[in-house]
């Protein structure tokens, strides 16, 4: 057992001029852990969002975050460090009454000073959702992303993706979820999840509800 103490902050600030066409957004998270075993780990990273909407149901949107990782192996008595970054840009829109995509694409590096948990690589993401009725939806889609560690390998995941939602009475919903990842990690040993699951939950009130969820995970390594 290795216990850990978290201490977490994100506040963020919004800003939209002219009347909303325009949005920004800034951000900072905090996370600092420490574990009982190998040492303390700060993870602090600045977030940036820009919005702009230039169709009645449609905006092109930019992301970027920028972080500054420290700890120490205490087995060692080294210090660790990172300064990882991820630059998107993509297009959100309604293209009919029922149907809404979401594109992103980017980069991202760890800049993890050991070579060895290094990775750079493209990101991209895509959404498709489609809504039959009030409360029943079905969205599909795809991740890359970029995973940075200070005491493991970094790895980059691509995800794809496929969930629905469906209200069964006025109060009570089903959602149904499945993905297949493949992890390429920075070793060079690769990973392969799939995972579904569903949840029921009720809702009593507004600010108040419960939920039951259940979870198949099939891990392989090569």
């Amino acid at each position: 057992l290795n216990p850990a103490l978290n201490l977490i902050a994100s506040p963020t600030f919004v800003l939209r001029p002219g009347g909303g066409a325009l949005e920004f957004r800034v951000g900072y998270n905090m996370n600092i852990t420490n574990y009982s075993e190998l040492g303390e780990e700060e993870r602090h990273v600045g977030r940036f969002e820009a919005k702009l909407k230039f169709l009645p149901r449609t905006a092109v949107v930019l992301n970027a975050d920028f972080g500054s990782w420290n700890g120490t192996d205490v087995g060692n008595n080294t210090p660790l460090k990172a300064t990882p970054y991820n630059l998107t840009v993509g297009l959100r829109g309604q293209l009919t009454n029922r149907l809404s995509a979401n594109i992103n694409a980017g980069y991202g590096d760890t800049l993890n000073e050991d070579s060895n948990f290094a990775q750079q690589s493209p990101l991209a993401n895509a959404t498709l959702r489609y809504m039959f009725a009030k409360g029943m939806s079905l969205d599909a889609g795809f991740d890359r992303m970029l995973n940075n560690s200070l005491r493991e390998f970094s790895y980059v995941s691509n995800r794809a993706r496929l969930n629905g939602s469906f209200e069964v009475a006025e109060r009570l919903s089903l959602a149904l979820t499945s993905s297949y990842e493949w992890r390429e990690f920075a070793s060079g040993q690769p990973v392969t999840r799939a995972i579904a699951g569903a949840r029921v939950s009720y809702l009593f009130f507004k600010f108040m509800n419960a939920g039951l969820t259940y979870q198949f995970l099939d891990q392989s390594f090569e």
